[in-house]
């Protein structure tokens, strides 16, 4: 990636011009802020409208929570530390630099962010 000139604006971050650079303001409409918001205290809601998964026959797909998976989001939420044993694909990993997208439902807008810093906006 290239990297700016000293001066120059930062082309995104870390030379990532699909991110933001670091300290950019950004208006945000009501919906935004609202499903930010949403999105901030309720995990579920953030994985049944946000997440996606690749899924080999139908590309790009919502990921749709199971009933155990439900369950393992209550007990994390729960309790802080959490201990589980099952398998390893069982949609349970997920690491902080993943980057996510959200989109605005209304205007189609789309946002790109990591799993870390969504986490880290929520906690403030």
């Amino acid at each position: 990636m290239a990297r700016p000139r000293k001066g120059q604006e930062p082309l995104g971050y870390k030379g990532n011009v699909a991110l933001k650079p670091v300290n950019q303001k950004v208006e945000w409409t009501q919906f935004e802020f609202d499903e930010y918001t949403k999105c901030a205290t309720d995990i579920k809601y953030f994985i049944n409208n946000y997440v996606r998964i690749e899924n080999v026959d139908f590309g790009l797909i919502n990921f749709n929570l199971r009933d155990y998976q439900h369950r393992m989001v209550d007990s994390i939420v729960e309790n802080r530390y959490t201990i589980m044993l099952c398998s390893r694909q069982v949609g349970k990993c997920q690491h902080a630099e993943e980057i996510i997208t959200l989109r605005n439902k209304t205007t189609g807008k789309i946002f790109k962010t990591t799993i870390g810093e969504f986490y880290e906006n929520r906690k403030k």
